[in-house]
């Protein structure tokens, strides 16, 4: 059987998530495998991702038989593919951070972490891959289940309170993503494969109320107010690398989600608005609440909340342009978007690991920070740099990704209310990063 390098991707990541059953007889070997087989499967998937990024084109996973056995066809697109070089990038820095990190937090335990730790990865890539979208809905669930089997590696009773809330609101929102996925499948033959549905969706009322649903739990696992209590208390209390995986990934899976959605189906034209009025209302709390923390992993948590709520207040502005009919303006929305989320992923997940380790040092105070630079000068570059990455300075992605939209938001009076915001979230960005 040839393996492809997509497939070679695949199966190191499922080997890593494997791997780490060792960890209860030797945490130390399971460290070294899982660290081993997550880098091979970061440069298989990183560069086959990028390459169907750039190329605009698709690799389907055929010789594994993923796809038989997940009954759902298993591909990489160009919508897919970002994140999933977000993914394999995130997850392998972050691994390699806990191989170090783990020897030095005596609060952690490590057979635990190591245990469940590895199995995120496999689980949340075969969820872009996967084009059943029940299968992709179990999968997040799934993934849920193995990162908060992760964060209570900490053995301490604010940790489990925050991994119980994560999984009260992600599992209403994947219990809503699931009913409205079946709802439109029923209407489409009983076929589950978002482009079957796509197929045969006429736009109905029924229709519109279940995917306006999907959407909604998608919007509560990026972690968008108001639906947003679970991700600061989670972010904020996990061990540093899964916050760097939670950050710098899977709040991005909600993005995925209505990317996924506006992409293949004619969306309701609420939807956009929806979008909108909570992304924006979400920049603004995020940003206040982030300007007004003094716990460094609740300043950067609550900055996700914000960093998130602009992603989706872009992709409703996409959605908005298409229903106009400016299908160009939407396009370069939609990539600003994409750019935003890779950018922002990329930034956040280094921010976490710096602090985590800035925490051992001096606290977890942001009074904390000052003179860190004199202490340790590369771990106090590593978070001045980062920061101003998610400031939006250039050249960094998000700040191409802004330039994007504020050549979209000019081109167009109607979307005054997008530009406007956008130019918001930028200052509130700077108010909590120059702290």
């Amino acid at each position: 059987m040839h393996l492809h390098v997509l497939e070679l991707g695949v199966l190191f990541a499922v080997l890593a998530g494997l791997a780490g059953a060792v960890a209860p007889v030797s945490a130390r070997l399971a460290k070294v495998l899982v660290t081993a087989f997550v880098v091979m499967s970061s440069v298989f998937v990183g560069s086959e991702a990028l390459q169907v990024w750039v190329a605009g084109s698709a690799r389907v996973l055929g010789a594994l038989g993923l796809g038989s056995l997940l009954n759902s066809y298993m591909v990489l697109d160009a919508l897919s593919a970002p994140f999933a070089l977000l993914l394999s990038t995130v997850f392998a820095a972050s691994t390699l951070f806990a191989a170090l990190y783990t020897r030095l937090d005596a609060r952690l335990s490590e057979e635990r972490f190591w245990l469940w730790f590895p199995a995120v990865y496999p689980a949340s890539l075969l969820l872009l891959l996967a084009d059943n979208m029940i299968v992709m809905t179990l999968l997040l669930d799934l993934t849920t289940l193995f990162v908060v089997l992760t964060a209570v590696s900490y053995a301490e009773r604010r940790v489990r309170r925050a991994a119980i809330t994560y999984v009260v609101f992600v599992g209403a929102a994947s219990t809503g993503v699931v009913a409205g996925y079946i709802a439109l499948g029923a209407s489409a033959g009983g076929l589950f494969r978002l482009s079957e549905i796509a197929s045969r969706y006429s736009g109905g009322p029924v229709e519109a109320a279940a995917l306006t649903i999907v959407a909604l739990g998608f919007v509560v696992k990026a972690g968008t107010p108001p639906f947003h209590y679970w991700l600061p208390r989670l972010h904020g209390e996990a061990p540093p690398p899964l916050s760097a995986v939670l950050s710098g990934f899977s709040t991005s899976i909600g993005v995925y989600g209505i990317a996924r959605l506006l992409q293949a189906i004619p969306t309701p034209s609420v939807l956009p608005l929806v979008l909108l009025v909570l992304g924006g209302a979400g920049v603004v709390y995020g940003s206040l609440y982030a300007a007004t923390c003094l716990d460094t992993k609740r300043l950067a948590a609550y900055s996700t909340v914000a960093s998130m709520s602009y992603a989706l207040m872009t992709m409703g502005t996409a959605a908005h342009l298409s229903h106009i009919g400016e299908e160009i303006a939407a396009a370069l929305a939609f990539s600003a978007a994409l750019i935003y989320s890779v950018g922002h992923g990329l930034a956040k997940a280094a921010l976490f690991m710096a602090l985590g380790v800035a925490a051992l040092l001096r606290g977890r105070s942001v009074e904390g920070l000052k003179g860190l630079l004199r202490l340790s000068p590369l771990l106090g570059v590593l978070i001045m740099l980062s920061s101003l990455q998610l400031a939006g300075l250039p050249p960094s992605a998000i700040y191409i990704s802004k330039t994007l939209m504020s050549t979209v938001g000019l081109s167009s009076s109607e979307l005054l209310y997008d530009f406007s915001m956008g130019g918001l979230a930028t200052v509130l960005s700077a108010v909590y990063v120059l702290r």
